[in-house]
């Protein structure tokens, strides 16, 4: 009997605003395979009490991952769900990857950096 290799569940992080700049690279990262991709992306406000029910649902889904990804670009520090998301992965010390979605982003690169994040190019 053969055995299946194992697919890798990762955490998928991206700023609302960033949408449809991300949409073709995880189109691709489906079709390529070998990854179970767990995307974290709501619209839910962040600071309410309907905010804390999502979190919570979210951590739970974050400690089945193996890793979280993070496709950045020029909206991610102003998206509240994905600084909780890096910031809660780092803290349950999931490895961190952050690829970017465009040009520009450099103080995005440093948050990642400051959290431990191995940033790598999307090609």
């Amino acid at each position: 009997m053969r055995k299946e290799a194992r697919r890798q569940r990762v955490f998928l992080t991206v700023a609302a605003g960033d949408l449809v700049l991300a949409r073709p690279v995880t189109a691709r990262l489906y079709a390529a395979g070998g990854l179970t991709l767990d995307q974290g992306l709501t619209s839910e406000p962040f600071a309410t009490v309907r905010g804390e029910i999502v979190r919570a649902s979210l951590l739970t889904r974050l400690r089945r991952c193996t890793s979280l990804l993070c496709l950045y670009g020029a909206r991610t520090l102003d998206d509240d769900w994905v600084r909780w998301a890096l910031e809660t992965a780092a803290e349950l010390k999931l490895p961190l990857l952050g690829a970017p979605l465009d040009d520009g982003a450099k103080d995005v690169e440093l948050f990642l950096s400051r959290l431990g994040a191995e940033l790598v190019p999307l090609d």
